[in-house]
């Protein structure tokens, strides 16, 4: 009797959730456990060995119908070459929805801001609600992208947020947040994704806040919405092909290597580099991606950075990448007509890394803007603001990771240098916010222990010295700009220090000419920099071969092996 196998592959699906990710658990490799049996359901169960499978368990269940013990024994040998050739199953295939948005962000109109910002600028950005008072904070018709708010005492504070003039929808009460998040009495809501319903705002909408204590309450506020205008907004061409181009990339100490080029029009979705995990403890925020587009260089940061983590080495994900201590994957969307990649290892040891490169090649340029991202640094001077960035041309804003430590010798013991605004200026009009940590949604000097959340996070925190790291990714709200970007901190009350040390990494798209200021920590860009083409084996086989070829391999040695079986019953 023939007998058919068939396979079928069960995926869970990556929700977009904005509440913290718990540390991965430890690395494992793949263990499969195979107990076929006559007419019987088996599963060969693989267990993850980075957060990005850790996110997207993939479990393979195999029906047997009826299977001769030959057919079972190469159909094994076969399924086990295929998945030893390509390990990484829960890899996406194609760029997301969601990250597809920040190639499109610079065509977007620039959104309407709503805070409550201290009109006199004394740094008192608050509402003042007494008690028992309710306040209606009216809004803008549109697309609702964030709301961010905060209160003296969030457990006795009620906020509503009314969309129309006939419908009002409670979004935090008493402490508990019904929709979006409430964490470390910060309250955070991107409604494009998870709450669609909330996102569109008609006449009449408003946000209503209640102070149920029985003293008055501080209540701050933050929202982003974008105007209904039609746009013609661009989207990517037909692909041609996917593919996965692996690296191996011996990388001395002190050095730059070079070790990946491509020469026709693609999109890199995805990058992965792995090393050892003895030797990797501290390296990833310390190793810089380079990258060049259509010969101009673009990038060049830490990978921890580029990750959200200025400072840190917390392990887990976010909306743009995943991290387990010896294995970083980014999903930031990098389109080109032309690439080069390279790695700079500024510390003194020899490294050996495993790079993986995920690419979408098209006949066509894919899109027209490009990924940027320069790591700064600067010290303070008493009376100036912190410049993050100053860009020209068409763009958008998409990410900032940032590290503030004070000098070893000064006095300060407590976070009240966060007290100053954060100053965004998109073509000539500014918004200002209501405090550094309240630019990164969270709330009252930060919590005391690191969180990644999707959009943002807090990397590393210690009260003595008081040293913090945070970032934000505008991924869902995107800042546009059509001819000017103009970001800055103001350090403390009234850019009143003179002792912090500022180290950051802006994250931004624009159409080419890029505005790209010199990079801090490695050589000035664009200037003499040697790249070391030997950057090892770098061609790296197609995907599809690979696993074609593991199969035939599979089933080969299945042949072999039957043979022999058959041979020594009839001997």
């Amino acid at each position: 009797m023939t007998r058919v196998s068939t396979l079928s592959p069960i995926r869970s699906n990556r929700r977009i959730s904005t509440t913290p990710k718990p540390c991965a658990a430890s690395p494992a490799k793949w263990v499969s456990k195979w107990a076929p049996s006559p007419a019987k359901t088996w599963k060969m169960k693989l267990k993850p060995f980075s957060p990005e499978m850790a996110k997207k368990p993939v479990l393979w269940e195999v029906q047997e119908v009826a299977m001769t013990p030959f057919i079972k024994f190469t159909t094994g040998l076969a399924l086990t070459f295929a998945f030893l050739a390509n390990p990484i199953h829960s890899q996406a295939q194609e760029l997301s929805n969601e990250l597809q948005g920040l190639l499109q962000a610079p065509y977007q109109p620039q959104p309407l801001w709503f805070a409550s910002t201290d009109p006199k600028k004394q740094n008192f950005d608050y509402v003042l609600l007494q008690p028992g008072q309710t306040r209606r904070v009216p809004l803008a018709k549109g697309t609702l992208l964030r709301l961010w708010s905060t209160s003296l005492f969030p457990e006795q504070t009620t906020l509503q947020l009314q969309s129309s003039k006939d419908r009002t929808t409670p979004l935090w009460n008493n402490g508990k947040a019904l929709s979006g998040t409430l964490q470390n009495k910060a309250y955070t809501l991107f409604p494009i994704f998870t709450y669609e319903s909330l996102s569109k705002l008609g006449e009449g909408a408003a946000l209503i806040v209640t102070n149920h204590a029985k003293e008055p309450s501080k209540w701050y506020f933050q929202a982003s919405v974008r105007p209904d205008k039609q746009v013609n907004l661009p989207v990517l061409p037909r692909i041609n092909a996917i593919d996965k181009r692996e690296f191996t990339v011996s990388l001395p100490k002190n050095s730059e290597r070079e070790f990946g080029t491509w020469s026709t029009p693609g999109l890199i979705y995805e990058l992965q580099i792995a090393m050892d995990e003895g030797s990797a403890k501290g390296v990833f925020s310390k190793l810089r991606l380079r990258a060049t587009w259509d010969g101009q260089r673009a990038v060049d940061a830490p990978l921890l950075a580029l990750a959200g983590q200025q400072k840190g080495d917390e392990f887990g994900g976010n909306a743009v990448a995943d991290y387990d201590g010896f294995r970083l994957l980014l999903r930031w969307p990098m389109p080109f007509k032309t690439a080069k990649l390279s790695l700079y290892n500024p510390t003194d040891t020899d490294l050996k890394l495993d790079v993986i490169a995920r690419v979408q090649s098209f006949s066509e340029e894919p899109s027209k803007v490009r990924l940027c991202a320069i790591e700064q640094s600067a010290h303070t001077e008493s009376g100036k603001p912190i410049s993050i960035l100053k860009a020209k041309g068409q763009g958008a804003l998409a990410g900032l990771a940032l590290s503030i430590e004070p000098d070893k010798d000064s006095p300060k013991q407590t976070f009240g240098y966060l007290e100053g605004n954060e100053t965004i200026t998109i073509d000539g009009a500014p918004y200002e916010g209501t405090g550094n940590e309240d630019y990164f949604s969270s709330a009252w000097y930060f919590p005391d222990k690191p969180y990644l959340g999707e959009y943002n996070g807090l990397s590393f925190k210690s009260a003595k010295p008081p040293v913090i790291s945070a970032y934000r990714f505008h991924v869902v709200d995107p800042l546009p700009f059509k001819q000017t970007l103009d970001f800055s901190f103001e350090q403390g009350r009234g850019n009143n220090t003179n002792d912090l040390n500022w180290k950051w990494t802006p994250i931004w798209y624009q159409v080419p000419p890029l505005s790209v200021p010199d990079a801090a920590g490695g050589d000035v860009l664009n200037g003499a920099s040697p790249l070391n083409p030997e950057a090892g084996s770098g061609g790296g086989m197609s995907n599809g071969l690979k696993i074609a070829l593991a199969v035939l391999a599979g089933v080969a040695i299945g042949v072999f092996s039957a043979r022999r079986k058959i041979k020594r019953k009839k001997a």
